[in-house]
C-alpha cells in the first residue's frame, strides 16, 4: 500500500517540477534553514515541510533546482549561489539526490552550513541513472566512491532514510553518520517528506532553533603522541661496573695444641 502511494507522491513531485517558478532562483536572505529538493520535485511538493518547519520558529526557503541543467558544476552553481545568501551556520535538509549536490558544493559554501540533514539519499547511486544523462549518479559509480565522504566535512552530518532504503546498511550508516542516524518506519523516499507520522518525527528530530544552537559539531579524535623513549633499548652497549677490589683473606691462627693432662 505505502509503496503505491511513494509512486503516486513520486509523479506528484514530477508535475509541481514543471509548474512556473521552478527554477527560479530563492533569496534565502535571513532563512536559517534551507530545503534542497530532490530531482524531478518541485518547490510546491515540499509546501506541507516548510509549514510544518516554520510553525517550529525556522525561517525556511526552498532552494531551486533545475530540472535538467546541462552539466553538474551548472546544477551545482545554480544551488550554490541561494545558499550563499542565506544566514551564517545555517541548517540544509537535503531529499534524495539533493544530498549528492550537497557533497560537492563549493568549500565556501559548505562554511555557512553547520547542519546536514539527508533524506532518503542514495548515498551508493541507484540504478536508475544508469542509462540517462545523470550516469554519474549511477550504482556503485566511480563518482559515488569518489566524493562519497565528503558529508563528513560538514560540522554535523546526520542521514534519514526509510526502513526499506538498502542503499546502505544500518551498521554502515552509523559511523557515516558520525555516530547517528535516524531510519523511519515508512517505506519510500517520497513519504519521508509527506506523512504525518514521518514529519512528526523529524520536526522532533530537528528540534527549535535555540536547540539546534546548542548543538556542538562533532570534534575530530585528537590524537596523542606516546614517548616510547623509555621503553627502547639504548644503541650503546652497557658499561661494565667496577668490580669493588676483594678483600685478602685473612690467614687463620693455627689452634693451640691441647695440653695432656697429668694422670
Amino acid at each position: 500500500m505505502f509503496h503505491l502511494l511513494d509512486a503516486w507522491e513520486a509523479s506528484l513531485a514530477r508535475i509541481t517540477s514543471f509548474f512556473p517558478g521552478h527554477e527560479t532562483a530563492t533569496n534565502c536572505n535571513g532563512k536559517n534553514l534551507l530545503i534542497l529538493p530532490t530531482l524531478h520535485a518541485g518547490k510546491l511538493f515540499y509546501s506541507n515541510l516548510k509549514r510544518n518547519l516554520e510553525n517550529q520558529g525556522f525561517q525556511v526557503g526552498i532552494l531551486s533546482v533545475l530540472r535538467d541543467p546541462v552539466s553538474l558544476d551548472f546544477a551545482v552553481d545554480h544551488i550554490a549561489n541561494q545558499i550563499v545568501t542565506a544566514q551564517d551556520n545555517c541548517t540544509l535538509v537535503a531529499h534524495g539526490t539533493g544530498g549528492l549536490y550537497a557533497l560537492v558544493l563549493p568549500e565556501f559554501v559548505k562554511k555557512k552550513i553547520r547542519r546536514l540533514i539527508t533524506l532518503g539519499t542514495p548515498f551508493q547511486g541507484a540504478r536508475c541513472f544508469h542509462l540517462s544523462h545523470f550516469s554519474y549518479w549511477d550504482y556503485k559509480s566511480e563518482w559515488i566512491h569518489k566524493n562519497l565522504r565528503q558529508a563528513s566535512l560538514y560540522p554535523l552530518f546526520y542521514p534519514l532514510s526509510s526502513i526499506l532504503d538498502y542503499t546502505y546498511l544500518p551498521s554502515d550508516s552509523t559511523s557515516f553518520g558520525q555516530g547517528r542516524d535516524l531510519w523511519l518506519d515508512i517505506p519510500g523516499n517520497f513519504n519521508l517528506v509527506t506523512r504525518e507520522e514521518n514529519l512528526r518525527t523529524i520536526l522532533e528530530f530537528l528540534g527549535s532553533p535555540k536547540a539546534m544552537d546548542k548543538q556542538k559539531p562533532i570534534l575530530p579524535v585528537k590524537t596523542y603522541q606516546i614517548d616510547l623513549s623509555r621503553f627502547q633499548k639504548s644503541e650503546q652497549k652497557p658499561t661494565k661496573k667496577s668490580a669493588a677490589p676483594k678483600k685478602k683473606a685473612t690467614p687463620k691462627k693455627k689452634a693451640a695444641p691441647k695440653k695432656k693432662r697429668k694422670t
